[in-house]
């Protein structure tokens, strides 16, 4: 699956969607960009996207695009 550089939490995404992040100890996790806010995180892609309305407590979490979603 390709996916763009990771990008630090100041900088945005320009288009909503499933994202992932990495939450350090955590590990990465995906996330929908609602285009406001964070959704919560979800161990798939899937429940990122069923988690949207749910905003995020962890905001400083690096990202990264996929290009597709996953298989």
């Amino acid at each position: 699956m390709k996916k763009t550089q990771w990008f630090p939490s100041k900088i945005k995404p320009v288009r909503e969607g499933v994202y992932q992040r990495d939450f350090g100890t955590i590990g990465v996790r995906y996330a929908y960009w609602t285009g406001k806010y964070w959704g919560g995180f979800a161990v798939n892609y899937c429940h990122a996207v069923h988690n949207r309305r749910f905003r995020t407590g962890h905001p400083v979490a690096l990202w990264r695009g996929l290009a597709e979603p996953p298989k």
